[in-house]
């Protein structure tokens, strides 16, 4: 059945316009993504059954971006996971390296072994400083990784990582890299505890001399190794796509609430309009919109309907537990992950009330 683009999750009805099986996944996603988050709630059973499903509809390729929706509209911690994942497979899958999908695509892709990123040091993170987080030696086909990745999702539960590194000689060529856990020299966290999305497990991977080969290298040298790979870097429009699932959750709730409060329904319907022309315009592989504009419209309309959502539900919201807390939590995710400078910029005039 062709995809509806024009509406969504405020009914899941409509999630089967994107298989007869996702209503029954997002319904399972929320009520997971109910229960309280921890460190030793990693979930790593669904991330392989989902894993399985999508190898089986493909309908994370052919619709990337309304299934990220779906997936955070279901529960964002794992939709967060899920883009990680896709990231690395998206570099794995771009390499000329012939072990690409010879050796590690078929476990990533069966789910059996997990698989995430440590780039957003080549992006946005730790930007500042002036010797590169982390750093290649090479001797001759050999070489040693040395640094600390910062922010990496679900590390202390990936097989394989993808790794972004600067060749420690003058020529300061990147590289993206694909590592194997456990390895001598690879230390990652267990995960820190967050605002929110702490069950991500994001944490610091620590290399210590991790030894690596030229037969490891995905992309690169290059002097700018994520344009060059052509796989996008900070601000991209997977970010965004989560914040829309947020949002509708947080819509669908004051909707809910309007039903039986008429005054709310105004309000309701001033923001699932907003939703659904951010929605057209972020899905539309046409749109002329600029990534950064929409990324700061979609951490707009994310901080707004949460603490819409808060408002209309009272104290009751603010108890530890009730949804709309744990939403308003969630929605300070996007205004910190991988938020491109000039989006962070734009956010603080805002906040501020200065206008240029």
């Amino acid at each position: 059945m062709p995809m509806d683009h024009r509406r969504f999750p405020f009914c899941l009805d409509f999630i089967t316009h994107f298989s007869t099986d996702m209503e029954d996944w997002v319904a399972r996603l929320r009520a997971e993504g109910a229960s309280p988050q921890s460190l030793t709630h990693f979930p790593a059973g669904s991330i392989r059954r989902l894993a399985q499903w999508e190898r089986h509809t493909d309908i994370h390729r052919s619709h990337s971006l309304p299934f990220y929706v779906a997936l955070a509209y279901g529960n964002l911690s794992l939709a967060f996971i899920m883009t990680q994942r896709h990231a690395a497979i998206r570099r794995i899958e771009t390499s000329s390296n012939p072990r690409s999908i010879a050796e590690w695509l078929p476990a990533i892709l069966s789910g059996d072994a997990f698989t995430t990123v440590g780039i957003s040091h080549l992006t946005t993170s730790r930007r500042h400083l002036t010797v590169p987080p982390v750093t290649v030696v090479w001797d001759g086909d050999r070489g040693t990784l040395h640094g600390s990745i910062p922010w990496v999702t679900g590390a202390a539960h990936a097989r394989y990582l993808v790794v972004g590194a600067v060749d420690a000689s003058d020529s300061g060529q990147q590289y993206l890299i694909l590592i194997e856990t456990p390895s001598e020299g690879i230390q990652p966290g267990p995960g820190m505890q967050l605002v929110a999305l702490t069950n991500s497990c994001t944490d610091v991977v620590e290399l210590r001399g991790a030894r690596i080969d030229r037969r490891d290298v995905l992309h690169g040298p290059s002097e700018n190794v994520m344009a060059a790979s052509n796989t996008g870097g900070a601000g991209g429009l997977q970010t965004s796509a989560l914040a829309l699932g947020l949002a509708a959750s947080a819509i669908d709730y004051l909707a809910h609430e309007s039903s039986m409060r008429p005054a709310l329904s105004e309000h309701a319907g001033n923001l699932r309009s907003q939703w659904e022309r951010l929605y057209d315009a972020i899905v539309d592989s046409e749109s002329s919109r600029d990534a950064n504009t929409l990324r700061k419209e979609a951490n707009d309309l994310v901080l707004a309907a949460t603490h819409a959502s808060l408002s209309a539900a009272k104290g009751a919201g603010y108890v530890e537990g009730h949804p709309v807390g744990r939403w308003c939590q969630e929605a300070l995710f996007f205004l910190v992950w991988s938020c491109p400078q000039v989006v962070a910029d734009a956010h603080l005039c805002t906040f501020s009330g200065w206008q240029s």
